[in-house]
């Protein structure tokens, strides 16, 4: 969660290796996951739909449904292995079914490492993942075959857990389990980044850091916007020379066409993702199960479900006072977006036109 890194303020100092990368990066700060659970962020980021309120995006498995597009197929038909590494059983929450019928070679999880190190239903910690991941993705490359890896952590997820890694000097300093497992997190982010420098495949290999979803630190309003704000930093040394700070907002579904863009690749975009790097966005917009929300640049659009109150807030502020009547034409702009996009996405799958074209380039 964006509230957790000191990059966002947070003086508890439990995510130096995120903090620093930013500094050695493209680093977008204003950035906004598709809902709040971990599958809308697999979904939302490899796929760049938009999580359907109240819908299991990983549980469209209709076998008359054509493949989605993403990062995953696009790189696939260009001549990419793509792989998915989480820490669990890669069946929990279909994600293996999904990832498989739509571009994915290969998903890895628990039972392909060659661990003890199984705790809780979260699996191995995020360290065994990313040495299992940094060996299979070597082999890979002495076979001279380029790879797609998408990877999802899961030490900062309850049931807690924090493994001992005293003998490789990592000692948390924090006097909460929460706190612990994030400064664990973050230190396995750096042994990654360790262990893949050393490989021939680092100076040709982009990597993203974006959360699946935030958390409810720091809740100003009646819908949590610390939920939905998460860190995206883009860190390729060969080719990101110097640290920028990116303010424009964005969301998980603008990963895939900014990457594309960053690889100067031809591809084509039916999602509702932008490149970030190229073109701005007024509005992106999220759900939970009992709230629409949206934002721009400065202002925060929601809507209560159940009571259908809605109201309008300039975030940046952290102020509490409704803007809804004040911006009254900001905030039907921001309603009517909120509504299209929604709408757009259940009505492409209904309708089965979500899918992949008949070729790609």
């Amino acid at each position: 969660a964006m509230t957790k890194t000191g990059i966002d303020g947070n003086e508890d100092n439990i995510t130096p290796v995120i903090d620093s990368l930013s500094k050695c990066s493209y680093f977008f700060n204003n950035i906004f996951c598709s809902g709040i659970n971990p599958f809308d962020g697999v979904y939302s980021t490899l796929f760049s739909f938009p999580s359907v309120l109240n819908q299991h995006p990983l549980q469209f498995n209709d076998n008359n449904l054509k493949p989605f597009t993403g990062i995953g197929r696009t790189l696939s038909a260009k001549g990419y292995h793509t792989l998915f590494f989480c820490t669990k059983d890669p069946e929990f929450d279909n994600m293996s079914g999904f990832l498989k019928a739509n571009g994915y070679h290969e998903t890895i999880g628990e039972n392909n490492y060659n661990s003890k190190e199984i705790y809780n239903a979260n699996g191995v910690p995020d360290d065994i993942m990313f040495e299992n991941a940094v060996a299979k993705l070597s082999r890979l490359s002495k076979n001279k075959k380029p790879f797609f890896a998408a990877m999802l952590t899961g030490s900062d997820h309850a049931p807690y857990h924090l493994p001992d890694r005293t003998k490789e000097g990592f000692t948390p300093h924090s006097n909460s389990i929460e706190k612990n497992v994030v400064e664990y997190a973050d230190w396995s982010i750096g042994k990654f980044l360790h262990l893949a420098a050393k490989q021939s495949w680092f100076n040709n290999t982009i990597f993203i850091f974006i959360a699946d979803h935030g958390s409810s630190f720091r809740n100003y309003y009646e819908m949590s916007l610390s939920f939905f704000r998460v860190p995206l930093i883009i860190h390729a040394p060969a080719i990101i020379k110097k640290d920028t700070l990116i303010e424009r907002t964005g969301g998980q579904v603008d990963v895939f066409p900014t990457v594309m863009g960053l690889l100067n690749m031809s591809y084509i975009n039916n999602t509702f993702g932008i490149d970030l790097l190229r073109d701005k966005r007024p509005y992106v917009c999220f759900s939970s199960s009992d709230k629409l929300g949206c934002v721009s640049d400065s202002l925060f659009w929601f809507k209560l479900l159940n009571s259908n109150h809605e109201y309008l807030y300039a975030y940046k502020t952290k102020k509490s006072i409704s803007l809804a009547d004040k911006y009254k034409s900001e905030a039907d702009s921001m309603k009517i977006f909120t509504k299209a996009v929604f709408q757009s996405a259940k009505w492409l799958i209904q309708n089965n036109k979500q899918g992949a074209q008949s070729s790609l380039p």
